[in-house]
């Protein structure tokens, strides 16, 4: 009988052994991810990619201008602001999500740099052919160099901070909130709003990292796909209707006639109306309130770049699109660039970086807008035969 037990406590004991060693093998294979850090001259940049909006067929237009862009600014980390993939895309499934994601994130990762990513209002549109914004996040974070995390408690997917040590590592310098601004619910459309929840959490780790800071906030730059209402509120100027250069608003400003304010006004331009948040949830409100946010940067109005600085300080602005395959401007289609200081992090430089500058002067061939990616190499009989496949998956027709 003893020999009997013996016998039983050593194969338990044989088995808990294999778990750990297997355990501890696994561990050992998930990589450690970077810190955000400033370079010893005090310096670190980051450059903004917005509203790519293509598929696993990336326009060539588009890729020159991320190969371009990556070697041109050098950066310190790279973030992608949404609209990241057409959402709308007749046929998209995992297998093509995952080479669309890879055609923007993949040159990014091959060159080691650091990035991260939120999500705007067409990434969500993928649930129609059952890809989830966490699925998508999740392909984002197999890459060993993707800085974004996801806890599942908020409302969206992807709202995260991380922070940029000082050049000597040994405390936290800038602090980097990435925030869901809402984007496409399944029967519901486009939701472009901050949810309640989501303002909490972002006050809650404010307070957290101001003590962390000896009880002064953590100096913080926030990027998220949708602009806030306050870019009419804050930077332009509410003026009659027929006024010359004005603009009809859009968003929580519609019904208002508005027109830029030159004194607030740093760069860039308004290349067409803002669209702004539909409903004005206070998050900018917070910022002042908390006072850790000295800018804000967004997507989604692919023509702008227009930056602008409001009467409490916090500089506001715009990034332009780089997608070839969706409405842009020209050869104008561009990215941003930003330079911070670790001896006055509040004031950055920042550049919006055009094609034409970094790339060609010359349109690349392809047509550019169409809501379904479509060009003389395109092949529409796989996403023909991938649609009818996903509803047979819906209905459990057939496994998935």
């Amino acid at each position: 009988m003893n020999r009997k037990v013996k016998t039983v406590v050593s194969l338990l004991l044989s088995a808990a052994m294999v778990c750990l060693i297997g355990s501890a093998a696994g561990a050992a294979d998930i990589s450690p991810r970077p810190v955000p850090q400033f370079r010893s001259d005090g310096t670190f940049t980051v450059l903004q990619i917005s509203d790519t909006q293509d598929t696993d067929q990336l326009h060539i237009g588009t890729a020159n201008l991320i190969e371009a862009a990556l070697d041109t600014v050098k950066p310190d980390l790279v973030v992608f602001t949404g609209d990241n993939h057409a959402g709308w895309w007749l046929t998209m499934n995992k297998t093509k999500m995952k080479a669309a994601i890879h055609a923007i994130a993949g040159p990014v990762d091959a060159r080691g740099i650091p990035f991260t990513v939120v999500f705007g209002i067409h990434d969500g549109e993928s649930i129609k052919a059952l890809v989830t914004l966490e699925d998508q996040l999740r392909m984002f974070m197999e890459y060993p160099t993707c800085l974004a995390v996801e806890d599942g408690r908020l409302s969206g997917s992807g709202t995260y901070n991380l922070t940029v040590k000082n050049s000597a590592g040994t405390a936290d310098a800038l602090n980097i909130y990435m925030v869901y601004s809402g984007g496409y619910k399944l029967f519901r459309g486009h939701q472009d709003l901050i949810e309640p929840d989501q303002i909490e959490w972002y006050k809650t780790k404010s307070e957290e990292l101001k003590t962390a800071n000896g009880g002064e906030p953590l100096p913080s730059i926030l990027f998220q796909h949708i602009p806030v209402p306050e870019f009419y509120s804050e930077l332009m100027t509410e003026v009659p209707p027929g006024t010359e250069g004005a603009m009809e608003g859009k968003g929580a400003a519609a019904g208002k006639t508005w027109l830029p304010d030159p004194e607030k006004h740093i760069a860039g331009s308004l290349g067409e109306r803002p669209c702004v948040a539909g409903e004005n949830r206070g998050f900018y409100d917070a910022w002042v309130e908390q006072g850790d946010v000295f800018a804000a940067f967004f997507g989604h109005d692919h023509h702008n770049d227009y930056v602008g600085k409001t009467d409490d300080g916090i500089v506001l602005g715009y990034c332009k699109g780089a997608g070839f395959h969706v409405y842009g401007d020209g050869t104008k289609r561009g990215v941003r660039s930003f330079t911070f200081y670790e001896d006055d992090i509040k004031n950055f430089d920042t550049q919006s970086i055009l094609y034409e500058d970094i790339v060609s002067a010359e349109m690349p061939e392809m047509p550019v807008y169409t809501c379904i990616p479509w060009h003389e190499n395109y092949n529409f009989m796989p996403d023909i035969v991938n649609f009818f496949r996903s509803v047979l998956i819906f209905f459990g027709i057939v496994d998935g």
